[in-house]
């Protein structure tokens, strides 16, 4: 080997050896590339299954997909979600929910919390009332009372259902007020000893915005075709006497009607009525005390007495069920009392309601 290459060999040598280093550094690269795209593509393919995953929860949630029984209306076309409480013989005690908001329109939205839609009611009563398996219907009341329009169309269906099958009221916690209306249809009212029920009376609540508006220094004008198109403003001064007197009348003719409801319900004298029905409340021992309820007793003993009426035993129990998404997921949310609720400067519309006391 001549000067030159031995002078020349080193430096190949250590070109031969940089060269390879270079290649296992870019090999580890690729290797450390692949893993993670790998990596991101295991957690794109878990990011997919679980939205997958969520929706179907939402879809058996909003019951698209439910593992309940379905129950098809012959007569009005719809469907409705129940459960079995307890499995027993081809008999059948249907249960009818009342919990919530007494109301006409429906506010359910998809995370509401449960209301008494009077539609919803009247359907599965008309349901059960139809299906010949079904032998006697509970009410499960769980409701402060509400509009008193809608109270009024679940009370007459309450009563068409029960001269066909007994219907039995149930107050675990509170049937008061529009709820009592209702509860007063049934064949019998069993009620918890420290249900809240009672408050037999109408309330209409106007709120007074004109010290915000002198405030804001807001002033209205109003052009009106008679003297009392703008009745509902009673709060001018001085007062106008003639205007709160349509209001005192109309509330007076609801609670006319509450009276003769309960009088037709519960077969009671409209003076008896009308001792009792001055607002107040009642606990289930005083309801049953002074003949506003038949008996106290728990849930297993209103499934017990609705038996006895339609002189079955041994009863499949079947509720027809109504929880909303939120309650789906979290359990029951019902309100015990809605504060406002339904009112003008509340948190619903303006009108008449057989309502528990809204302030307490």
């Amino acid at each position: 080997m001549s000067g030159k290459d031995k002078a020349d060999g080193k430096p190949q040598e250590t070109d031969s050896t940089t060269i390879q280093s270079a290649n296992q550094a870019r090999e580890r690269e690729c290797v450390h590339c692949c893993c993670q795209q790998k990596g991101r593509s295991r957690g794109l393919g878990c990011m997919i299954w679980t939205l997958v995953l969520l929706l179907i929860i939402v879809l058996l949630a909003c019951g698209v997909f439910s593992i309940s029984t379905i129950v098809a209306s012959t007569d009005t076309g719809s469907t409705f979600t129940t459960k079995e409480v307890r499995k027993g013989d081809d008999n059948v005690v249907a249960v009818v929910n009342v919990h919530g908001l007494i109301t006409e329109n429906d506010t359910e939205g998809l995370f509401s919390v449960s209301t008494a839609n009077s539609d919803r009611v009247v359907a599965e009563l008309e349901d059960a009332y139809n299906d010949d398996s079904v032998k006697a219907i509970i009410l499960n009341m769980d409701t402060p009372g509400g509009e008193v329009v809608a109270s009024d169309i679940i009370y007459r269906e309450v009563l068409k259902v029960r001269e066909r099958k007994p219907v039995v009221a149930y107050a675990s916690r509170m049937s008061a007020s529009g709820g009592y209306y209702i509860a007063s249809a049934a064949d019998r009212f069993v009620v918890h000893p420290d249900a809240m029920t009672g408050s037999i009376g109408v309330i209409l609540t106007l709120a007074d915005y004109q010290g915000l508006y002198d405030k804001l220094g807001i002033k209205t004008k109003v052009f009106k075709s008679g003297k009392f198109k703008d009745t509902a403003d009673i709060f001018e001064e001085p007062a106008n006497t003639e205007h709160e007197k349509v209001f005192d009348d109309l509330v007076m003719e609801a609670y006319d009607d509450f009276v003769h409801a309960i009088v037709q319900g519960r077969g009671m004298s409209d003076a008896q009525v009308r001792e009792l029905g001055d607002g107040r409340i009642y606990t289930g021992r005083q309801a049953v005390d002074n003949g506003l309820a038949d008996q106290l007793g728990y849930y297993e003993d209103s499934i017990a007495v609705a038996e006895d009426l339609a002189r079955i035993t041994g009863s499949t129990v079947r509720e027809y069920t109504t929880d909303s998404f939120l309650s789906s997921l979290t359990g029951a949310l019902r309100p015990d009392v809605v504060p406002g609720a339904g009112m003008s400067g509340g948190h619903g519309s303006a009108g008449m309601y057989y309502l528990l006391d809204p302030s307490l």
